[in-house]
């Protein structure tokens, strides 16, 4: 695991954010990315665990709206 190659992380669901944060070996450095949820409880769960709440970005939960937010996303921070 290389977190220097993570632009930013996926999260469906609050159990994701729990097993990720479990299995890293360092899981305090996956906080400094951005980080896409797709529900609010999600965010405020995320922000909890010591994410940044300014890099959390909020889609709907269906599968065209991630992969426009995501396409967005890069858009804006390409560079």
């Amino acid at each position: 695991f290389n977190e220097e190659k993570i632009d930013i992380v996926l999260a469906t669901s609050q159990e994701v954010l729990k097993n990720l944060y479990a299995i890293l070996p360092q899981p305090e450095k996956i906080l400094s990315k951005y980080l896409l949820v797709i529900s609010p409880r999600i965010q405020a769960f995320a922000i909890n665990l010591g994410f940044d709440a300014d890099k959390i970005i909020l889609a709907k939960p269906s599968d065209t709206d991630i992969m426009n937010t995501l396409i967005n996303w890069q858009r804006n921070n390409d560079g």
